[in-house]
């Protein structure tokens, strides 16, 4: 991984967190994807620490994109 990552999952609003090192933030609002907001997008970097999470690839909330596309909510 060539940028440590955080990802914050957010369920009744209770959020849990990954954090691996310094840190970029992505933040999954399972509310407000139920409610309309479109799944988020991750970095295919992420791949390898999301393996049994969110049901990938056919998960409502997240994806795992091709690149450069993925934006990271701190920059």
């Amino acid at each position: 991984m060539s940028k440590p990552k955080v990802l914050i999952m957010v369920h009744g609003g209770v959020a849990e967190y990954l954090c691996i090192g310094d840190v970029d933030v992505v933040l999954v609002d399972e509310d407000n994807i139920d409610a309309g907001d479109p799944r988020v997008e991750l970095d295919p970097e992420w791949g390898p620490c999301m393996e049994g999470v969110y049901d990938l690839p056919h998960s409502k909330y997240v994806y795992i994109g091709q690149g450069d596309e993925a934006r990271p909510i701190s920059d």
